[in-house]
This record gives structure tokens, C-alpha cells and sequence, in this order.
């Protein structure tokens, strides 16, 4: 553990230097949830009818029509980079034209980060239309992506962040990716650190109000695609989405520079706009509501990513089992800003069964490292827990699990997931001898033995003895656990006196065996300790030995029994708390020729095994198998060995698991 932990803190002091290599959670931040509804249904139409010629705007202080954003009308086309432009300038930014060709231009705006100036995030779309007419007014494909890269300027502009933020409008999209292609070549040229780059095209479409979207991403950009989901579980939990490998978009470019990028695209191709490429593709036919909510969405993904909004949490979950003392629950935060400390320091929430949540604040803080103390509860107890943690800014928190709320203090509303630990059942059971009533040998030893096959953790234990015997003095009477330790219940007492009869030994005991009277009936104390028993295990052979140690007296072991109180170490957690959260998402493409991806979501850290089978549930290839963490992963699988027909793909997580079926074609 402290060698991983090395590698994170090495990991985490370059992450600014690197992309998104390590996962972290992004955290909720209550200025980002009020930014995002500065966009309102108001400022997106308007934004978006100006660009699709069904209003005038203002060009250079005079009433203008954007008819069509067409490269073949490269006067028309002008008037919409310069509105565009005009548009960053009356934001505060810096805007420049990237004139890469004759007819191409990009406009791009910049806002330089305030620590980390060399290293930016991009919000971008193309912002040309199809068809190639004079009246085409391209609303969902791509006024309807630019708008969001516009409300994003606007509202985040007069706000500092950490990394760079550009936004950029894209020519030529449409007749093959042309001005993002010139811009990734640019960058590649000149060593730009893109962390990542988050590209809109077509989000104003949702004919069935399903919010549903999709996301193109690839490999290497599955950290930035973690990050944008979570960005959308915060802010715009009414979203689901599906993925695809399209490369046929401005996001492409970037993938072929080993950049890390996304494609959010309303739900493709299931949903996808019927005027696309059309004159129909106009303001009228756009789902407001839903282009709103993309909208905000996308304002709070570069928002999260461009102020550094970003918590890594390692946590090694309390396991359940036995005792009713304190449990310790260590919990490693990193984050770029720093940790709250006094009245709003890191806090852990626990519950005990169906109580209310109460907080507790680390006994000890060593660098990033909290340990809480969570007090001991009774036999039985579940115990349900969470982490909250805020920066001393106030601008951001975040809880883990993640999904949590409130700030300053954090974590005042928990999350829908928790961690769970159970403390086990205490068990009081007699195990009495089957083949006692032995007699005891003259100057000799008898030993009987109960073999306890219950494993469990003990925690108390009796010992009851009958024995008959005229002259208890001379008796030494030893019990033996499976370990192998020994306790001398009682040596040399009873004086004159004959028998024991009922004698229980018991460490509560009032009276030890020493002041006791024979036949010693009742309880008493042992003369050591049963107690030196505690915590081992039940299970095994228990030896009681007497044994006479003067000679001319004999006598029987007549019965014996052990009284054990311990915890049943198969603590009964209920199986639905077992099992891993997790989801197999569907391949893509699919139907697929030679390559697919599998993209698979874990809620916490687990064990999966990720495989390829036919029909008859033959297992035909292995994807992957091993420890995967928190967060959605994708999985290139090759298919380039099988033949054309359905097949499943199945993934493992202990005891259960999912299917999805697979089409490869030829």
C-alpha cells in the first residue's frame, strides 16, 4: 500500500504536466451550479435562431442575416466569423482569426490560465452548414454546437481558471474536418499541452424527450469521457447516454494526434435529426428544453476541467467482522487546491442500522492522510459510512461515494452509495463431552476431549465439571484449547472435602475456586483466567485434563461441558451488499467487422473478467481480466479471428454478471 501510494504522490505532483492520467472525481462545486443557469432557454435561442438567419444580428454595428454558413458562400460564411468574433471580443476575451487556406477560418478565443498557462482545455464546434445553398440554416448541424461554445464564453469569461480555455469555431467541417484538422496540426507543431478537447456537434435534437446522448470517444480518451460523465451525474443527472467510435467530426483530428478528446452528439444514430443536411434544419424543429440542458452541461464540463475542480480519494473500505471496538478508517485525499481545514475540515458520516448520520473529524492528519475513528457498536450492528471533503475556497466538494451535497460544512446531504461493514453476531452455545464418565487413576492423568467444529472468534468461555472423587486437595483439573494453551482451572483445593458437583468455572465469577467449599456447587473463578482464551478460534479439539496427584484416591470424570460465547466469523451481510454495482454497456459498432469496443462501468473498485462467447456459451476469447477501478473503461477487443454470426459478450464481477450480444460482420 505505502508503494502505491508513492506512485499516486509522484503521479499527482506532474498530473498538471501530463494528461488525465490518474482517475479523479469530479467534484461538485455549488459556483458552477449557479453559472450554469446564466444559459437559459431564452439566451440559446436567440443564440442559435441569429446564427440560422431566423433573426437580424449585428455585424459591425450594423442589422445583418446569417442566410447560410455555407463554404460556397464565402461572403455570407464571413458574416458569421465575424459575428462569432465579434461575440468573444464583447465577452473580454482575446479572439484571432486562423486563416489556414484561402476560403478557411477558424475563429479561436482564448482566456489564459492563472497556474497553468501552457496547458488548455478546448470547448469547440464547426460552425459551417449543409446544404451547399444560399438559404441553409443549419440550426441543430452546427449552430446548435457553436451556441454552446458561445454561452460557455460568455458566462465563464469574467472568471478565473486555472488551466487555458479556448474556444473555437471550426470551418469546413463539412467537406472533411478541414479547420480542426489545421488547428491539431498547429498545436502538434508547436508542443501544445491539450488536456483535453470537448467538441459539440448536433445537441438540439430529442424527438422522444428521452435525454438521451451520445459520446464518441476512444481509448485514449477515457479519462476525459469519466470526467464529462461525472460532470453530467452532478449537474444533469436527467442524461443518459451511449457511445460510439465515429470518427466524422471535429473531435477526429485531435485522436489522430494522440489528444485526448470527446464527440457530444444528441442520441446517435437511434435519434438523430431528420432534416439533418437539409432547409428544414431550422429553429422551429429544435427540442429547447433538451439543447438548454446540453447547454449547461457543457458550461460545467470546462468549467470542472478548466478550474481544476478535481478530487482523487483513496479509501481501503472497513471489512466487516468481529469486537466492539473502535474501527479505523483511513482516507488519502489529493487535489491541486488546497484541503479546508478548523470547521470545515475533511469529515467522515457514519450510521449505526437505521439511525440518523453523524459526523465525526479525523483524530490524526499525516500530509494528505486522514484517520477517523468510528466508535465501536453492539454485536450486530451495520454501520454505513461516508467521506466529505471541500477546498478551502469553498469552491468545490465532494463526497466518497461520490453524489453527495452541501458545503461549508461538506457532505451535509449524503449519497446514494455508502460503504457498509457488519459487526458479527455474538453466539452463546454449550458443547458437552460425548465419552466422559472416565475414571481417574490412582496417581494418574484422564484427558477427554470435545472436538468443536464452529469457527468463531471467541469471546468468552465457561468451563462445568462433575466429578466424583473423595479428596478433591489432590486434584489438578487443566483445560487445553485448540492453540494449545493451557489454564490450570483449579490445583490442590477443597481441602478434605470430596466431589465436584455442578462446579462452573467463569472468570465473572464472585468467588474464586480457591475460597470455595467442596463439592463446589455454583460458579467461581478460576485460578487463571479463561479470559486468556479470548479472541482465538473455536474450532478444534478442547482437552480437559484431571489429574490425582497423591496416591491411595481414585475417582470418575462423570461429565463435562464448555460454555462458549463467540462471534460467528461468517458475518451475515446481506447478499444484494455483495455483489459489485456495475454495467456492461453496449459494443461499438455494432454490428463490427475486425474491431470493437466493450465499454464496461464499475461504481467501485473491482475484480472482472471481460469475455467473448458463442451461442452454446463457449467461452472463444478472454478481453480482459484483472482489478479495474471506479469509473467506465473500454476494452478494444479484435475480432478478426471469428467468423461472421452473433456472439455475447460477458462480464464477470464475482458471483454475478452481464451479457450483451455482439454482431460481427464481414
Amino acid at each position: 500500500m505505502k508503494n502505491i501510494q508513492r506512485v499516486l504522490v509522484i503521479l499527482l505532483a506532474f498530473l498538471p504536466f501530463l494528461p488525465l492520467v490518474v482517475k479523479a472525481q469530479i467534484a461538485y462545486s455549488p459556483v458552477i451550479d449557479s453559472l450554469i443557469y446564466q444559459a437559459t432557454p431564452v439566451t440559446v435561442s436567440l443564440a442559435v435562431r441569429q446564427l440560422s438567419g431566423d433573426t437580424t444580428v449585428i455585424i459591425d454595428g450594423t442589422p445583418q442575416t446569417i442566410t447560410t454558413r455555407s463554404y460556397q458562400y464565402n461572403s455570407i460564411q464571413n458574416k458569421a466569423a465575424q459575428f462569432i468574433k465579434e461575440q468573444f471580443e464583447s465577452f473580454g476575451l482575446q479572439a484571432r482569426y486562423m486563416d489556414y487556406s484561402a476560403s478557411g477560418r477558424n475563429i479561436i478565443a482564448r482566456k489564459p490560465g492563472t497556474r497553468y498557462p501552457d496547458k488548455e482545455f478546448i470547448i469547440c464546434a464547426h460552425m459551417d452548414d449543409m446544404p451547399t445553398n444560399a438559404i441553409a440554416p443549419g440550426a441543430d448541424d452546427n449552430a446548435s454546437g457553436v451556441v454552446a461554445v458561445l454561452e460557455a464564453a460568455r458566462i465563464l469569461a469574467p472568471l478565473p481558471s486555472e488551466y487555458t480555455l479556448v474556444f473555437a469555431a471550426w470551418d469546413e467541417e463539412e467537406i472533411g474536418l478541414v479547420g480542426s484538422k489545421a488547428y491539431a496540426d498547429s498545436a502538434i507543431a508547436g508542443n501544445e499541452q491539450i488536456m483535453g478537447v470537448l467538441n459539440y456537434d448536433m445537441i438540439a435534437w430529442d424527438s422522444n424527450n428521452d435525454y438521451i446522448l451520445t459520446i464518441g470517444t476512444n481509448l485514449q480518451s477515457q479519462e476525459l469521457t469519466n470526467s464529462y460523465q461525472d460532470v453530467m451525474k452532478i449537474y444533469t443527472p436527467e442524461f443518459s447516454w451511449t457511445y460510439t467510435s465515429i470518427e466524422a467530426s471535429d473531435h477526429s483530428p485531435f485522436w489522430h494526434k494522440n489528444y485526448p478528446a470527446i464527440l457530444v452528439i444528441e442520441h446517435y444514430p437511434d435519434d438523430f435529426n431528420q432534416y439533418y443536411h437539409s432547409q428544414q434544419d431550422n429553429f422551429s424543429n429544435l427540442n429547447v428544453t433538451y439543447f438548454t440542458r446540453m447547454v449547461q452541461a457543457a458550461v460545467a464540463g470546462l468549467a470542472s476541467l478548466g478550474w481544476d475542480c478535481r478530487l482523487y480519494f483513496e479509501h481501503q473500505p472497513v471489512v466487516s467482522g468481529i469486537g466492539n471496538s473502535a474501527r479505523e478508517a483511513i482516507l488519502s485525499v489529493y487535489s491541486f487546491r488546497p484541503i479546508a481545514e478548523g470547521e470545515h475540515q475533511p469529515r467522515l458520516y457514519y450510521k449505526v442500522n437505521d439511525g440518523e448520520f453523524q459526523y465525526i473529524t479525523a483524530t490524526t492528519v499525516t500530509g494528505n492522510q486522514y484517520t477517523f475513528e468510528i466508535p465501536g457498536q453492539a454485536d450486530g450492528s451495520m454501520v454505513t459510512y461516508y467521506f466529505a471533503v471541500q477546498d478551502s475556497a469553498a469552491v468545490m466538494m465532494g463526497t466518497y461515494p461520490d453524489g453527495g451535497r452541501g458545503i461549508s460544512p461538506p457532505g451535509t446531504q449524503p449519497p446514494a452509495n455508502f460503504f457498509t461493514y457488519y459487526v458479527g453476531n455474538a453466539v452463546t452455545e454449550e458443547f458437552c463431552s460425548p465419552s466422559a464418565s472416565k475414571p481417574i487413576p490412582d496417581l494418574g492423568t484422564v484427558r477427554d476431549t470435545i472436538s468443536i467444529e464452529v469457527n468463531g472468534g471467541i469471546k468468552d468461555v465457561d468451563v462445568s465439571v462433575n466429578i466424583t472423587h473423595d479428596f478433591d486437595k489432590t486434584l489438578n483439573i487443566r483445560l487445553t484449547s485448540p492453540a494449545g494453551t493451557s489454564i490450570d482451572l483449579s490445583s490442590g483445593n477443597g481441602d478434605n472435602g470430596a466431589d465436584f458437583t455442578g462446579t462452573i468455572f467463569d472468570d465473572e465469577a464472585a468467588v474464586s475456586i480457591i475460597s470455595g467449599v467442596a463439592p463446589f456447587t455454583g460458579r467461581f473463578r478460576p485460578e487463571q483466567p479463561l479470559s486468556t482464551l479470548d479472541n482465538g478460534l473455536s474450532s478444534g479439539d478442547w482437552i480437559l485434563s484431571v489429574t490425582d496427584s497423591i496416591v491411595s484416591h481414585t475417582g470418575t470424570l462423570d461429565s463435562w461441558c464448555i460454555t462458549l460465547e463467540y462471534y460467528d466469523l461468517a458475518v451475515d451481510v446481506p447478499e444484494a451488499l455483495q455483489k459489485q454495482s456495475f454495467t456492461l454497456g453496449q459494443n461499438f459498432p455494432n454490428p463490427a467487422d475486425q474491431q470493437t469496443t466493450i465499454p464496461f462501468s464499475l461504481e467501485k473498485e473491482a475484480k472482472v473478467n471481460l469475455g467473448i462467447y458463442d451461442l452454446f456459451g463457449r467461452r472463444i476469447s478472454t478481453l480482459t481480466e484483472g482489478l479495474y477501478q471506479r469509473g467506465t473503461h473500454f476494452i478494444n477487443g479484435n475480432l478478426s479471428q471469428l467468423k461472421p454470426g452473433t456472439y455475447f459478450c460477458r462480464l464477470q464481477c464475482g458471483a454475478v454478471s452481464q451479457t450483451k450480444a455482439l454482431v460481427v460482420v464481414r
